[in-house]
């Protein structure tokens, strides 16, 4: 029994000691990365400025514009896509009447026995018309 807690209490401090060792990485580590985070913005302002003396940015441009012009082609994209749907349940509904009218003018024909019925239906607008 003492020799298991004897292991035990070694095993426990082998683990503090490697939690202590593993704190002190993560501080290198954030140190680090908080310098790395300075020069990219370093970099990132130098960037907006050489592309400010270039001529390339325009005045007033800034992240909000970006931000709202993504918004904006967002909407837009949202309104054609809705657009979209509602073009191919018109284009259904437009094909369902074609061929309803079709049938109904083939069926016209073969009762009346009518000349205009004899030709080929052209389109809808003309096969309304001779059905009436």
């Amino acid at each position: 029994m003492v020799h298991k807690f004897l292991t035990r209490e070694q095993t426990y401090t082998q683990l503090l000691i490697t939690v202590n060792e593993s704190e002190g990485k993560i501080d290198v580590l954030k140190k680090v990365n908080e310098e790395l985070r300075v020069d990219l913005g370093a970099l990132t302002l130098d960037s907006s400025n050489n592309q400010d003396k270039a001529g390339t940015k325009s005045e007033g441009s800034s992240d909000t514009d970006i931000i709202m012009m993504k918004n904006e082609l967002a909407l837009v994209i949202k309104e054609s896509n809705r657009l979209g749907e509602r073009f191919k349940g018109i284009n259904i509904v437009n094909d369902q009447i074609s061929n309803w009218a079709k049938r109904i003018f083939s069926k016209f024909g073969v009762i009346t026995q009518d000349p205009i019925f004899k030709q080929a239906p052209g389109d809808l607008v003309n096969q309304f018309k001779a059905l009436e």
